[in-house]
């Protein structure tokens, strides 16, 4: 009878708390990018496919930037911060709301 008790008490704390985290506070941070993989379904108006991706490996030799930064806050506003190889802030779009 206790070990029963003990679960529901357990189980109805995780749902608790399941609940009351909000969206934005899951994903409040500062996240990286780390690949990019886009499919261009036709080149200069041709039949051939052509496959753009970039992992955490190559990413710097690529792109010649770092990896791009994204900082979301708790107010639904985001900005993402580019950075050139020499830790040289070059693009930072005004923030967005949601």
């Amino acid at each position: 009878m206790f070990i029963l008790l003990m679960v529901a008490l357990i189980s109805c704390n995780y749902e608790n708390n399941r609940k009351t985290t909000a969206p934005t506070q899951q994903i409040t941070g500062e996240w990286s990018s780390l690949s990019i993989k886009v499919d261009i379904q036709s080149k200069n108006n041709t039949d051939s496919n052509q496959l753009f991706e970039v992992d955490r490996v190559n990413w710097e030799e690529v792109l010649k930037i770092k990896p791009i930064r994204t900082f979301f806050r708790a107010d639904s506003t985001w900005n993402s911060a580019h950075y050139d190889l020499n830790d040289s802030l070059v693009y930072n779009p005004p923030e967005n709301g949601g």
